[in-house]
């Protein structure tokens, strides 16, 4: 059957649709009791949902010769990534760092923990419906903490705010 414009016009009049707006990403570090927790609520500007590949075999020949197959073995989940404003009293950044502190101190005395230490004691996105009222998905992130924290552009000519972005690995995640 055909695709027709009245069809798809038809569908957004009658239809919702998940807007980009309606989310909330609480994330806990693992030394946290709750407070980063809001904190991170309510700085998450942007954030990206879970993706997934799979680790292949590329190139298989199961006969020798003829067609070649990618055969997928593993699930790999794929890095999301968010964008944190900073407040004025830079407790995004300073949680952040803690964390990446966290995971391998630096200096002198460089050491990393194991990583069921340093892992999220909770990360969550939800996904709220169109009056942003009640939750309708939800993404829970397993063994979730930050891979990468990008540095933090400030410039005297300009009145915006400053904001982080950080790069979160996980091992993987339910949609419920």
């Amino acid at each position: 059957m055909p695709f027709t414009i009245t069809e798809f016009t038809s569908k957004l009049n009658t239809e919702t649709l998940q807007r980009l707006h309606n989310y909330e990403f609480w994330v806990q570090p693992p030394w946290d009791k709750g407070e980063a927790l809001k904190h991170f609520a309510w700085t998450t500007e942007s954030i990206s949902l879970p993706g997934a590949s799979f680790v292949s075999v590329s190139n298989y020949r199961p006969y020798g010769a003829g067609r070649v197959w990618d055969v997928p073995y593993a699930f790999n989940p794929q890095e999301i990534s968010s964008t944190h404003l900073i407040d004025g009293n830079s407790t995004t950044i300073a949680e952040i760092n803690r964390w990446v502190n966290y995971i391998i101190r630096t200096g002198r005395d460089a050491t990393a923990h194991y990583m069921d230490e340093y892992t999220a004691a909770s990360a969550v996105i939800k996904l709220y419906d169109e009056n942003g009222k009640k939750a309708v998905t939800q993404y829970e992130l397993f063994e979730c903490f930050p891979m990468s924290v990008d540095q933090v552009q400030l410039a005297w000519g300009n009145e915006d705010f400053a904001r982080v972005n950080v790069t979160w690995r996980y091992t993987d995640y339910k949609i419920s």
